[in-house]
Order: C-alpha cells, then structure tokens, then sequence
C-alpha cells in the first residue's frame, strides 16, 4: 500500500484576527509561486510581504531608494498617489 501525502493549510478570519494552520514545513514542500506559501509567510510577518511587495513595484533607483529608507525609519509609502491641488480665492 502506497502512502499520499495531502498537503494541508487553512485560513480563518474573525473578528480582526488571522489565523493560518497547516502541518507542513512551507519552505521545503510547498513551491515558490504556490498561493498557501505566500499565506504562510504573510501570517509568519505581514509587514515583510508589504514591504517587499512595495520595494518590487518601483519604477526607478531613485524610488527605491525613498521606499526603502522609509521602512528602516519605521515608515510605510504609498506609490504613485494622484494629488490634486485646488487653490480657492475668495
């Protein structure tokens, strides 16, 4: 009799509360571009995924350089946010 294998990870959310459970180690049997691995590794450390998630979507050196100079202070960055600017004189 052949022994398989099922790869197990679930996800549940309640009340503002993530909670992944999964009887696998991530980093050996699940692939890199597999959707549960990146769950994992978001529950693992959430601001990790954004920042790399960030730091990945620059469109120049100059950029970069901001977003990442940003996270060491502790800071977040929002990218390529459209502002507007309206000056009223009465």
């Amino acid at each position: 009799m052949r022994y398989i294998g099922k790869i197990q990870c679930c996800g549940e959310s309640c009340k503002d509360q993530m909670w992944v459970v999964h009887s696998i180690n991530p980093e050996t049997d699940l692939k890199p571009d597999d959707l549960r691995l990146r769950l994992i590794k978001h529950a693992e450390n959430p601001q990790a995924t954004y920042d790399e998630a960030t730091i990945s979507k620059t469109e120049s050196p100059f950029e970069r350089e901001v977003c990442e100079h940003l996270m060491q202070m502790g800071l977040t960055s929002l990218r390529n946010i459209r502002l507007v600017l309206i000056v009223l004189i009465w």
